[in-house]
């Protein structure tokens, strides 16, 4: 079984290298064209796109993504599918009828999957803010001042395990040190922090504390 990603007898820039000339146009052009190619060849069958959401540089395959962006990412993977082809929405609504996808709904779980998908990012500061509980306060210093860019399941492992913004945690030369606080060997592969936050008796009250900096305008959701 040959692996379709990027062109098969013509060959194109990596998936990386598309996300970065944010012209999902021009990479749905690519993918029509390599499976033109391979279907002249007798291959019935492509793994591309591959719209993983890159978080990590460490990870081994993060040229094979279009970026760390939900929605170009998500822009990207409907360009190279032909995601406006009627046909494909049909089969999407056939496999979600069938159980094969998870849709996000707004039960407590749901909420808390859709945000791990997420960047957080701080707003600009403006005037006339609406005053912060002390656990939106805590959640708002740890996404301005950490020298990661903390995730949901993050800040959930954090609150979880009663460890508050200091000064030998925040900042970039303490990038490190938070990495470990946060993390074990077991937690560091792909999901399984958000797996095990899922179960947190605090997550639910993290939720909440997001969706108020969110509805204060205190941050956005990328």
């Amino acid at each position: 079984m040959l692996d379709v990603i990027n062109g098969y007898r013509t060959v194109y820039p990596i998936p990386l290298a598309q996300g970065a000339s944010f012209r999902p146009e021009l990479s749905g052009a690519c993918a029509k064209m390599a499976a033109r190619e391979a279907a002249a060849a007798g291959l019935h069958v492509t793994f591309s796109p591959m719209t993983d959401l890159v978080r990590d540089a460490r990870w081994g395959r993060v040229m094979e993504s279009t970026g760390e962006d939900v929605w170009l990412n998500g822009r990207f993977g409907v360009a190279d599918a032909d995601g406006t082809n009627p046909r494909y929405v049909k089969e999407l609504l056939h496999l979600k009828r069938v159980g094969l996808t998870e849709p996000v709904g707004e039960e407590p779980e749901g909420v808390y999957r859709a945000m791990t998908q997420c960047v957080l990012v701080p707003a600009k500061a403006g005037r006339l803010r609406a005053p912060l509980n002390p656990l939106e306060s805590q959640t708002l210093q740890w996404l301005r001042e950490a020298g990661l860019r903390l995730t949901m399941a993050e800040l959930v492992c954090l609150r979880e395990h009663g460890i508050a913004p200091s000064a030998e945690l925040l900042g970039e030369e303490n990038r490190q040190a938070l990495t470990e606080t946060i993390y074990t060997q077991e937690t560091i592969f792909d999901n399984v922090l958000e797996a095990q936050m899922e179960r947190a008796s605090c997550r639910e009250e993290m939720v909440r504390a997001v969706l108020g900096l969110l509805k204060k305008k205190r941050i956005v959701l990328l």
